[in-house]
């Protein structure tokens, strides 16, 4: 039995309008969730829409506010906060 690995995902960013790569994960089936804005703010108007390694960093630490207000799930605050501290975004 074979694996096909799918070619990482082409988007842009819904703050800076910049295009990054998103990389498909063999383990999950499915493409990296950390870029997905809605994953992160549990929005339905969010929904396809994307955000690179940059942006979330400067929403994490310039836009403190701006963060807490989009950002309202605890658990998604730490594992932002984990993913940060580790250098993964």
């Amino acid at each position: 039995m074979t694996t096909q690995i799918k070619p990482p995902l082409t988007v842009t960013c819904s703050q800076c309008n910049s295009k990054f790569e998103i990389l498909y994960s063999q383990f999950h089936k499915q493409y990296y969730q950390k870029h997905n804005l809605d994953y992160w703010t549990e929005q339905e108007t969010d929904q396809n829409k994307y955000i690179c390694s940059p942006c979330l960093r400067n929403l994490y630490y310039k836009e403190k506010w701006k963060y807490l207000e989009m950002i309202t799930n605890p658990k998604k605050r730490q594992q932002l906060r984990i993913y940060l501290s580790k250098g993964t975004i």
